[in-house]
This record gives C-alpha cells, structure tokens and sequence, in this order.
C-alpha cells in the first residue's frame, strides 16, 4: 500500500501453505524469525492471527531540494549507503530505498533503532549530502 506521496506504507505479502497443519505453521514462524521481519507485522491465516517481527526501523530521509547544486553534483548517495553499513557493523542493514518529489529515503531495519540512530550520527553530521536529513523510527 503507497501514501499520496508515493512511499510505502505497508506490504502485504500472501504465502500459500499446501497444507494448515500447525507443525507447518510453526515451521513457517521459524522461518520468519531466522530472515527477520519488521516489529508490527503478523501472520494471519485460517483461525489464526499471530504478531511476528523483531526487527525496528529506521528511515532516513536525505533533502533533495534545499542543499546547494555542489552538494548535489558532488555527493554519491552510493557512498552514503556504503559508510552507514560500515558503521552500523551488523547491527542493522540497507534494506530499500524510495525516491521522492523533495527527499530520498533510505530503509534500514534491525535489533534497535536507538542503536542504529547512535552509530550514523557522526557520519551523517558530516557528510554533505546528509544535511538536513530527517531521521523516523518506522517499525
């Protein structure tokens, strides 16, 4: 599901299970909890409504009208995405990314996002693609 501005809201996503057993659920659940979903996400089936998700996340919107020309010419969002991953050093991973009218955003999820937050600071306070960048917690 898309906002009126074109970013996603929310995924759906169906998988069809040839049979219901609760063995096969359970198995699907492991599944789930080894590949990592967003907190907030739940599995739903016949008789069966169930929260999943263990993952946060955390966008990062980069200002694509209000820097200068030179930032824009300059800067590689490639780069960007590059050093965060560095810094966050496993505690959370590039995931996708949206291109809007006025900002770009950059989709990370993983264990915190205070952690995730904390060790992007210094980068994002330097580099200058990333001023004035907005940071959301969105799972």
């Amino acid at each position: 599901m898309q906002q009126a501005t074109g970013e996603i809201e929310f995924c759906d996503i169906e998988i069809l299970l040839k049979d219901n057993k609760m063995e096969n659920v359970d198995k699907l659940l492991q599944i789930i909890d080894r590949i990592g979903v967003p907190k907030g996400s739940f599995l739903r089936g016949d008789g069966l409504e169930q929260s999943v998700g263990t993952l946060e996340g955390l966008a990062l919107y980069l200002n694509g009208t209000e820097l200068s020309e030179e930032v824009y010419q300059n800067c590689d969002i490639n780069y960007v995405i590059e050093k965060i991953d560095e810094v966050l050093d496993g505690c959370g991973r590039f995931y996708s990314y949206w291109e809007g009218s006025e900002n770009t955003a950059l989709y990370y999820y993983g264990i915190s996002f205070g952690e995730m937050k904390q060790r992007m600071t210094s980068f994002l306070s330097e580099y200058p693609l990333c001023q004035k960048c907005k940071i959301e917690q969105i799972a």
